[in-house]
């Protein structure tokens, strides 16, 4: 990919509207030039990118519901002949000092293989190309900043889904999606004190409003980041990812975002996040 001035300029216009903070526009438009140099040993085309979908599904009771989500990319392989699921990470280096990067990544790589939102994403996949998808392959690729003003580096790995773990995790996000249409008939969410503090010892955000106390924090109104949801015909119930993750940690949790629709500011990582997918889809319209 070239880095002509216009698509620099549409990379930075885009990562400025997603994001007003310096620091983190630059931290965005590092990781993306990261990104995008690798490019030029690809052996894959695009396919789509920052590709929205809708899947009918059913749960364990037959009851309809829409698998919602946008992809990263879909791709191409230009030597196996196969369409992948690409899936873009930004990440600010190790935890440890003491430790490399390719040690942190180590450590990283080892979830991907059982990523529920990796399973899940290829399901909507091969959805959208049934005669085209031969192998549950995806490729995982990261642009890594070791500090806040150095040029980002990008790693990247293969993975392939082992065809039965792959069913059981679909299976379990199935029994998720089932235990959230029940609780949306019952009206009941039951807390999960396990959830009330994170592992960084962080107190949930809707603690007061779940105790019948006052808020900690001041709440949002939350909107479903996936807008076209709200147009989708017939008007089942949008499960995604998140959705399930939130779930299984605590069904209140849940109930406080995405019924009652609120939710504390927005992250740093998440505003990050963002930009860097505006950045990504400026560059790839271009």
């Amino acid at each position: 990919m070239d880095f002509s001035p216009s698509r620099l300029d549409a990379i930075a216009a885009a990562v400025k509207q997603a994001t007003q903070r310096p620091d983190l526009q630059h931290s965005v438009v590092q990781c993306l030039l990261a990104w995008f140099r690798t490019f030029n040993s690809d052996h894959f085309s695009a396919l789509a990118v920052e590709k929205e979908f809708a899947v009918p599904m059913k749960d364990l009771k037959d009851r309809p519901f829409w698998l919602v989500g946008r992809r990263d990319f879909d791709g191409l392989h230009h030597i196996h002949g196969d369409v992948f699921l690409g899936e873009y990470k930004t990440h600010h280096g190790p935890w440890r000092k003491s430790d490399s990067v390719d040690k942190m990544l180590a450590e990283w790589w080892e979830g991907w293989h059982l990523n529920l939102q990796a399973a899940v994403y290829l399901r909507s996949l091969l959805h959208d190309y049934p005669d085209r998808l031969h192998a549950l392959r995806y490729l995982v690729r990261v642009a890594i900043k070791p500090g806040r003003y150095n040029e980002a580096t990008a790693q990247e790995k293969w993975f392939q889904f082992d065809s039965v773990v792959h069913q059981r995790q679909i299976q379990g996000f199935v029994c998720t999606a089932t235990q959230m249409l029940d609780a949306l008939v019952s009206g009941v969410y039951p807390t999960n004190d396990l959830a009330c503090f994170s592992k960084y010892n962080k107190r949930c955000p809707y603690w007061g409003p779940c105790q019948n106390k006052a808020a900690l924090v001041q709440l949002h109104p939350w909107k479903h980041h996936l807008t076209f949801v709200e147009a989708l015909e017939p008007k089942w119930p949008a499960i995604d990812v998140t959705s399930v993750r939130l779930y299984r940690e605590c069904p209140q949790k849940w109930y406080q975002r995405y019924i009652l629709k609120r939710e504390e500011a927005r992250s740093d990582a998440l505003e990050e996040g963002s930009a860097f997918h505006a950045g990504l889809e400026a560059a790839i319209a271009l």
